[in-house]
């Protein structure tokens, strides 16, 4: 992968994902990361994870510098632009891999954090793959 990013794109990615070391946080990240195509809500990670659904946003504001909606948009993204390199899968199935049920949706949200669409994104991607040294 890190022979083909520069290729995609000569900038660097507008994207950065925070963690933090919290232990009563860093189970809920966890989690969120390992069931990214469910519905996940401040409802339901409070309720799993023993949080009312204040706590836990006020300590994703806190701790991670972000509202708990867009932690989770920029960890389906990243998860987006990860099954968009490595594999053969179509947009909409990468769509409903990382929890969105409306491929346009998908799609807005792509462009707006990557500055491409993630067919574009991905047609780079298989350019880029094909021009990238091959490991021995």
């Amino acid at each position: 992968m890190k022979n083909i990013l520069p290729l995609i794109s000569p900038h660097a990615l507008p994207i950065a994902l925070p963690t933090t070391d919290n232990m009563r946080l860093r189970p809920v990240l966890v989690y969120i990361h390992q069931h990214i195509a469910e519905d996940l809500t401040l409802a339901l990670l409070g309720k799993r994870f023993g949080f009312s659904e204040r706590t836990l946003s006020r300590f994703f504001k806190t701790l991670l510098n972000m509202p708990f909606f867009q932690y989770l948009k920029l960890t389906r993204i990243i998860k987006a632009t990860e099954y968009l390199i490595k594999n053969d899968l179509s947009v909409s199935e990468v769509a409903y891999r990382v929890g969105y049920n409306s491929i346009s949706a998908f799609s807005n949200t792509f462009h707006n954090m990557m500055g491409q669409r993630p067919t574009d994104f991905q047609q780079l991607n298989s350019v880029a793959s094909e021009e990238a040294p091959r490991e021995q």
